[in-house]
């Protein structure tokens, strides 16, 4: 149900005493706020058996606090197992996909509230300010804590709007040809930039005389770029018959204002689908911002130049973020080099390993391919990110 909203158990921390709050908190908040967590080890016993009857192993849960009883299926469990407050909802559901070939995501959900029925599942927020304000006991906190909780506006029936959409000449946006332009505008865009550039400073009167109203141009225009980018996710995910469970507009991480597609049904789609709509997204960004670029080239002198420029401008540093994969963030290109390496879970798994690297250093075991490939993600990642804090300071 697109209104449909899931009462979290939260867990009481402090003053408050042991137990769970009950909160009643939108799905897409959920899914796009919020991490999984099981409780833990203590709070639980498991007992693993074997079906005499078609030799298929299950596993019975009890929950130590609710006294409830819950059995799961092998791939139930891995589920559970993957809930380890380091990813989301889509990411646990796209790792079960890529370990056994297949999942069905209303099933996932389900699992979710069996688990949250039996208190053998938390729910933590995605991001540090988040928690810092569940933890706060200061009235305006906790208001504000309320407010950010509420504020996620979706459409009502998110699939048949693309739908509608994608019918309606949608399709041609996100054809092979429609992408190949794209590929062409943004190099004559990135071109006529450089072209600027070799003339020297242009005469930006606009941005130097007006320059909140420039700023205002980029605040109006950055959303609704945003929301292309998003359409066009959708818009390619329908292309290939999948469905679109949400769009929307709320906040990303708990804190970040965006829009927002779950188009995490491309999941069951081959590799060449998934990145193809991987790539919708940035290249329409890319295209735009390239775009933008033309009429500062061709009209130096224009008053209108200050703003196409830094509309131009903002809009091509959000594609470059938004593809470039080596930042320890999980966005378009993230996505793209998990896709082409056919490496699910990259960053979690480097974690993992950059964990117990000192033993494994010690015990003088040689690197296989995997961990070699989570090394060069780990290296590439902090290299970028000391490129960019130099870049800054110096």
């Amino acid at each position: 149900m697109p209104d449909a909203k899931l009462e979290l158990l939260i867990r009481k921390t402090g003053s408050e005493g042991r137990g769970f709050n009950i909160r009643k908190v939108p799905s897409g908040v959920v899914y796009a706020g919020y991490r999984p967590r099981r409780i833990m080890e203590g709070g639980y016993s498991v007992r693993g058996e074997v079906s005499p009857v078609d030799g298929r192993k299950h596993f019975v849960l009890h929950a130590n606090e609710t006294r409830k009883y819950l059995s799961l299926t092998e791939r139930e469990y891995f589920l559970w197992g993957q809930m380890d407050g380091t990813r989301n909802i889509k990411e646990i559901a796209s790792s079960c996909f890529f370990t056994f070939g297949s999942l069905d995501f209303m099933s996932m959900r389900t699992l979710l509230t069996r688990l949250k029925e039996a208190g053998l599942v938390e729910f933590i927020p995605a991001s540090r300010l988040r928690v810092a304000l569940d933890r706060s006991k200061h009235p305006v906190l906790r208001r504000l804590k309320e407010w950010l909780g509420r504020m996620d506006y979706r459409l009502e029936d998110a699939d048949g709007w693309v739908t509608s959409l994608y019918k309606k000449g949608g399709r041609l946006f996100v054809s092979k040809p429609a992408m190949a332009l794209y590929l062409i505008v943004s190099v004559l865009g990135l071109t006529a930039l450089r072209r600027t550039g070799m003339k020297g400073e242009l005469p930006y009167h606009l941005f130097h005389e007006h320059p909140l109203f420039v700023l205002a141009v980029l605040l109006v225009s950055f959303y609704p770029i945003a929301a292309v980018h998003e359409i066009f996710h959708a818009l390619a995910c329908k292309r290939y018959g999948r469905e679109v469970h949400a769009f929307g507009f709320t906040l990303w991480d708990g804190f970040y204002p965006s829009f927002y597609t779950d188009v995490s049904d491309i999941y069951l789609s081959p590799r060449r689908q998934r990145i193809y709509v991987s790539l919708a997204g940035p290249l329409s960004t890319m295209a735009i911002a390239a775009a933008c670029f033309i009429p500062v080239a061709l009209f130096p002198d224009s008053h209108w130049t200050g703003a196409f420029y830094e509309i131009g401008r903002l809009n091509l540093i959000v594609a470059v973020i938004s593809l470039y994969p080596f930042q320890f963030l999980k966005m378009d290109g993230y996505y793209l080099l998990v896709d082409l390496l056919g490496f699910p879970g990259l960053r979690e798994r480097t974690f993992a390993f950059v964990k117990g690297f000192p033993g494994f250093v010690k015990a003088g075991i040689p690197f296989t391919v995997a961990e070699f490939i989570m090394l060069s993600y780990l290296l590439l990642c902090v290299l970028s990110i000391a490129a960019v804090a130099a870049y800054f300071l110096v």
